[in-house]
């Protein structure tokens, strides 16, 4: 099998993530005379609308950590720290001197202040666990704890559903999107797809596990897989298993970008009016 579904996935995301932070980026270009606030404004926007728009757990006492239920997926966004921004004369003198990042900023701390603090409600607990044990997408660098140039945010987990097909007699299962940006242009650096390959292991209680990844480097157009010893039969299973759930994949990476494009649109009509 060839490597088609593999690489129309990974452009796929690619292209519409990178078509999105070029948006963002003309939006932040817009407050170039006042010390880059737009992507400050973006950002609170951005986590103002998904507040109206989904359900929030919890927040962290920082306010750079919040929790959502957005249509039976699980949705953490995680910013460098609005608290301690505020007193950053740096950051802070910028959302205060702006009146449109001061009042979006005043929105959050006032809906914010009603959800728990840090500590995992019984609810989000239980909503996580129904939830496929790693199926998600998730943007950022947690190695890199730092944001864009484009937007506030560090890193970004959305847990969808289970999606799991079989592969004859293998279970392909917990696919995962791993998006890591460029931290000082409006680009993607890499874009990785990871899935598992179950493999029964006759007489054997516990299956072998085998790690299918591909990898997709927008800069060059390269694209590389690996798995288990580079094992030609488990990369054919890999390319096989993403042909199936690409599809369901491609869904809810559009749901999460149905989301930003909303707050996109959201940010605008709050500048205008």
């Amino acid at each position: 099998m060839s490597l088609s579904c593999v690489e129309d996935l990974l452009r796929e995301v690619a292209n519409k993530m990178n078509e999105f932070l070029l948006r963002v980026d003309r939006f932040e270009r817009g407050f170039q005379a006042e010390e880059k606030v737009g992507r400050y404004i973006f950002t609170l926007a951005l986590l103002d609308y998904i507040i109206n728009r989904c359900k929030p757990f919890r927040v962290t006492r920082e306010l750079d950590l919040i929790s959502f239920n957005c249509d039976g997926r699980y949705l953490l966004i995680q910013t460098d720290s609005w608290k301690s921004s505020w007193d950053d004369p740096y950051v802070g003198s910028k959302i205060k001197r702006n009146v449109f990042a001061n009042t979006l900023f005043e929105y959050y701390t006032q809906i914010t202040s009603k959800l728990p603090k840090d500590i995992w409600t019984n609810e989000e607990y239980e909503f996580f666990n129904q939830l496929g044990k790693v199926n998600r997408i998730t943007i950022g660098d947690t190695a890199l704890p730092r944001p864009t140039e484009q937007l506030y945010v560090t890193w970004l987990m959305y847990r969808t559903p289970p999606i799991e097909v079989s592969v004859n007699e293998y279970r392909f299962r917990e696919p995962t999107i791993s998006i890591r940006p460029n931290f000082s242009s409006p680009e993607i650096e890499e874009v990785v797809f990871m899935a598992d390959i179950v493999i029964p292991e006759p007489g054997e209680p516990i299956p072998l596990v085998v790690d299918y990844n591909a990898y997709l480097y927008p800069s060059t157009g390269k694209i590389r897989e690996t798995t288990m010893n580079e094992n030609e039969k488990y990369i054919q299973i890999g390319r096989q298993g993403t042909c199936l759930i690409k599809d369901k994949l491609l869904n809810e990476f559009n749901r999460l970008m149905d989301l930003f494009n909303g707050a996109f649109t959201f940010a605008t009509a709050y500048l205008l009016y």
